[in-house]
């Protein structure tokens, strides 16, 4: 997909080795087309169980909220104090709701932000009424030492974050769906912000965003891509960090929950591995999408997915050269546009770091013909 430089907020108003069996035509099994619903091969349990693994990673979770929801809506929240809460409510009178995923931040003056998000494959007509009725029951299931020094509970942010490829225009308010009343009772207002992962992948561009790369990894447009998006973040995530390192697992296997056609044969979605195991599969994933690629050219299939690397290359040749002339002005950045263009494309991800580091236009480009063509 093309990316187009928006920044999706929300919706409208309605609004060791390893072995693959097989690679098929190296056609990525995303939503692309139909929905990742369509991957029957993998259980709907498994891939849920593997997307709500992720939405449990902190560094997600923060990614998410910074990148993804108005700013406005955040600016006394600390983003560094996230933990997760059980997300089974049970209420007083022993009414149960199993959520996805439920985090709690501090705000200041004591205050603090629940935030509640739900995982959604299909559009749902039904869900402000679903959100409603879950937040009836989140409150009602809250203790009293969850009060503020003020004697409130905390505020609440409820998310659904859609993963299908059908447009939602479900309404997000319940007056939609409820007959107009003479009774003075407010059900008006928006239930639940749509995040909408398509529209996350396609319009919004953050390289170094989990949530984008989640977004990404489901609507890529190729196996190479999708590769190339795994092995670009196992250099750029802190894979020293446990919770990065299980993260870049969980990315893994939510790939192949998507691909079952370039699975391992002895591919196990629960299975914990060591880093060295992990970043070997990695490699060897890496080593087998290249060799299917080779095979796909020789049979006259691979012309569009060169293309859509070339267009990925290209695209990230002019972010970097923009960087460029924001920083020492128009006439480097064109030459560093030039320059980029006769670059090896595998040493385009250190390119960045030495926009950043350079205190001149000069020092740029003889810091690149130093870095690698």
């Amino acid at each position: 997909m093309e990316s187009r430089q928006r920044v999706m907020h929300q919706n409208s108003a309605h609004e060791g080795r390893i072995s693959y069996s097989r690679y098929g035509d190296l056609s990525y099994r995303s939503p692309i087309a139909k929905g990742y619903g369509a991957c029957m091969n993998t259980p709907r349990d498994i891939k849920d169980r593997i997307f709500k693994r992720l939405l449990r990673h902190p560094a997600l979770v923060r990614d998410m909220l910074s990148g993804f929801v108005p700013a406005a809506w955040l600016a006394d929240l600390r983003l560094d104090s996230l933990r997760e809460l059980p997300s089974e409510f049970i209420t007083p009178r022993g009414d149960k709701r199993l959520g996805d995923v439920l985090w709690l931040a501090d705000r200041a003056a004591g205050r603090r932000l629940l935030v509640m998000a739900e995982h959604q494959t299909a559009p749902d007509g039904r869900m402000a009424a679903r959100m409603a009725a879950q937040t009836g029951m989140l409150y009602d299931s809250l203790r009293a030492e969850m009060r503020g020094p003020d004697s409130l509970f905390p505020a609440l942010l409820p998310l659904v974050i859609y993963a299908g490829d059908r447009p939602w225009a479900e309404s997000a308010d319940l007056s939609a769906t409820v007959e107009p009343s003479l009774v003075p009772i407010i059900i008006g207002g928006r239930r639940y912000l749509l995040l909408e992962l398509e529209r996350a992948a396609s319009e919004h561009h953050q390289p170094r965003n989990r949530f984008w790369l989640l977004a990404r990894l489901t609507f890529a447009a190729s196996t190479a891509e999708a590769t190339q998006l795994l092995l670009g973040a196992s250099r750029w995530l802190d894979l020293a960090d446990e919770d990065e390192r299980r993260m870049l697992q969980d990315f893994e296997s939510w790939f192949h929950a998507l691909t079952p056609e370039g699975r391992p044969t002895d591919w196990d979605p629960d299975e914990r591995r060591g880093l060295e195991e992990m970043m070997g599969r990695l490699t060897t994933l890496e080593t087998n999408n290249r060799r299917a690629m080779e095979r796909s050219r020789a049979a006259g299939i691979a012309q569009g997915i060169e293309q859509g690397i070339e267009q990925g290359v290209e695209r990230q040749q002019a972010m970097l050269a923009h960087l460029a002339a924001r920083r020492f002005g128009a006439d480097w950045g064109g030459r560093l546009a030039a320059a980029l263009r006769a670059a090896d494309p595998a040493n385009l991800d250190g390119v960045a770091d030495l926009v950043l580091d350079c205190s001149t236009g000069e020092q740029l480009l003889n810091s690149l013909n130093g870095h690698g063509r």
